[in-house]
């Protein structure tokens, strides 16, 4: 096995696990409302409107909460089922 597939096959199982906890895991990112979690660096955001990558954005939590500052969000997450748990929230 090359170390590029080597590479492939870890991060298929990491996002399998993540996709596999995706209640747990988005419940606990949800405990902790963004200001919380990023009021260290808030104060660099740009003014709105504008636009946010959020890549591996889990629950939705901080792509929802840039949405409501006024940003045209894109969030990505690989782990299908907390894509899914973003989606219903």
């Amino acid at each position: 096995m090359s170390d590029s597939e080597s590479t492939q096959q870890s991060y298929r199982k990491i996002i399998a696990h993540y996709s596999s906890r995706a209640d747990e895991l988005g419940a606990q990112y949800d405990a902790l409302p963004a200001t919380q979690v990023h009021g260290q660096w808030m104060h660099t955001l740009p003014k709105a409107p504008g636009l946010a990558l959020d890549i591996g954005a889990g629950s939705g939590r901080d792509a929802a909460w840039l949405s409501s500052l006024g940003f045209d969000v894109v969030a990505v997450e690989p782990a299908e089922g907390l894509r899914n748990r973003a989606r219903e929230t």
